[in-house]
């Protein structure tokens, strides 16, 4: 596993919402992790795996919002993949994975943003 690089990205619509993602090159294919969900994706390049991340991810918060499934959702990757991202992005200073979802909508737009 090649680290390639650290995102955090917010849903369209849900402002205060920060995903953290982080990408990969795993023999030859990238991989990006939503570090907050343990939810992953994979493609050719960073455009089409960022774009299969982004609906994994809203799909995900969107059948848990259905659900009323909150406290479940919250499922942050693993300590070595959060070590990766910081390292990655030297301004990170946080601990992920601290969202208050409740007050979020059911309704979902299909777009993430990253910067």
């Amino acid at each position: 596993m090649k680290p390639l690089k650290a995102l955090t990205g917010t849903i369209k619509g849900l402002s205060g919402l920060y995903l953290h993602t982080l990408l990969t090159d795993e023999d030859h294919v990238i991989v990006a992790r939503c570090l907050d969900f343990s939810v992953s994706s994979h493609g050719d390049d960073e455009q089409d795996t960022l774009a299969s991340l982004s609906d994994s991810v809203t799909d995900y918060l969107d059948y848990a919002i259905r659900r009323g499934a909150f406290d479940e959702i919250i499922d942050p990757a693993e300590e070595i993949f959060w070590n990766i991202f910081r390292e990655q992005d030297k301004s990170y200073s946080g601990t992920g994975g601290n969202y208050d979802l409740e007050r979020y909508t059911k309704s979902l737009p299909r777009s993430m943003a990253y910067h």
